[in-house]
């Protein structure tokens, strides 16, 4: 193998991934944390919001186009 690029030493990890192993150091040690780092919750969507996203859908109010989404959000 080659050797690496001394550069190669100034790189930093990502922040959400220090983020995230912080978090799982806090669980550890018996901390509540709720890990949003990755843009992703560590828990499962709440049946209430999968049913009202669900129902917004069949209804057809699931157009992301700023211009066809509910007055209200705007």
């Amino acid at each position: 193998m080659a050797p690496l690029a001394p550069r190669l030493a100034r790189v930093q990890p990502s922040l959400p991934l220090v983020m995230s192993e912080l978090a799982l150091a806090l669980k550890a040690v018996g901390r509540d944390v709720i890990d949003l780092a990755e843009g992703e919750p560590d828990f499962d969507t709440p049946a209430n919001i999968v049913e009202a996203a669900t129902a917004a859908m069949k209804r057809g109010e699931a157009c992301t186009r700023i211009e066809r989404a509910a007055s209200s959000l705007k």
